[in-house]
């Protein structure tokens, strides 16, 4: 008996987050099923006490989750990890590690980091990746850190597009620009590639750009994020303002603790 609408939704939305990670799931429904006077929200949940552990001074289920995921790593490695996140792939991840200086408390930990019980899902053509769930918590713990600290969200990502840029690497780069915030620049390349791209190459690129992780307010609803993201296309020529819509839309639809309501 889950609150938050049917049994349907609840399941859906919660294997949006986890990626049908079996520890992940259990840990969740086990969280909504204690507040059964509440709706479905993933964010909440997740900021809320781990399930079972009711003492005040108690987890998060997110430090919960994390907490399963990664036992054992120390916490310099784990800070590690966390910049490591933003690279979609372990192969990108590595080149962070290895050339980007600011991995800087690894030190023999590598093994730690780039273990196979942690970069081993994903296509076998495309190379190891993070699980999801675990990506997605990363992630959000890599959102937390203070702008201009080391390995902060916009070092990271933003050397991840320098380095995509300077290996030709388009469709990279695009995607750790839109993780920047740059929905116009990436809008501007979508519309002149309307003009001698492939359509259904545009299509795809389109899909994997609009994948990439955010910083948006979550406490904002959809409608007023989609807003935000395209006020600079005010009074500019169509398709350029259509598509810059579309971007941010398909972004903030891809992500997994969205507001329910369609972004419209």
């Amino acid at each position: 008996e889950l609150p938050g609408g049917t049994r349907r939704s609840v399941t859906s939305a919660v294997h949006r987050f986890t990626s049908g990670h079996p520890g992940a799931t259990r840990m969740m429904l086990d969280a909504i099923a204690e507040h059964p006077e509440k709706p479905l929200d993933l964010l909440g949940i997740l900021t809320g006490p781990e399930p079972g552990v009711l003492s005040p001074g108690g987890r998060t289920l997110e430090e919960g989750l994390l907490h399963r995921l990664t036992e054992g790593i120390s916490p310099e490695a784990m800070a590690d990890l966390t910049a490591c996140a933003a690279a979609r792939r372990e192969e990108a991840a590595l080149r962070l590690a290895a050339d980007s200086g600011l991995l800087t408390g690894m030190r023999g930990e590598e093994p730690v980091v780039f273990g196979a019980d942690l970069w081993r899902t994903g296509p076998p053509d495309r190379g190891p990746q993070l699980h999801p769930v675990l990506w997605r918590l990363l992630l959000r713990r890599l959102a937390l850190r203070g702008t201009g600290t080391t390995a902060d969200w916009i070092s990271v990502f933003g050397w991840l597009r320098g380095s995509c840029q300077d290996a030709g690497d388009k469709p990279g780069e695009l995607y750790y620009a839109l993780a920047l915030g740059t929905v116009e620049y990436v809008s501007q390349w979508f519309v002149r590639s309307l003009e001698h791209g492939d359509p259904a190459e545009w299509v795809r690129v389109l899909r994997y750009v609009t994948t990439a992780p955010n910083r948006l307010d979550h406490r904002q609803p959809p409608g007023s994020q989609l807003r935000a993201l395209t006020r600079w296309a005010a009074g500019k020529e169509q398709p350029l303002g259509l598509t810059g819509r579309l971007i941010a839309a398909s972004w903030i639809n891809a992500d997994p603790l969205r507001d329910r309501k369609s972004v419209v």
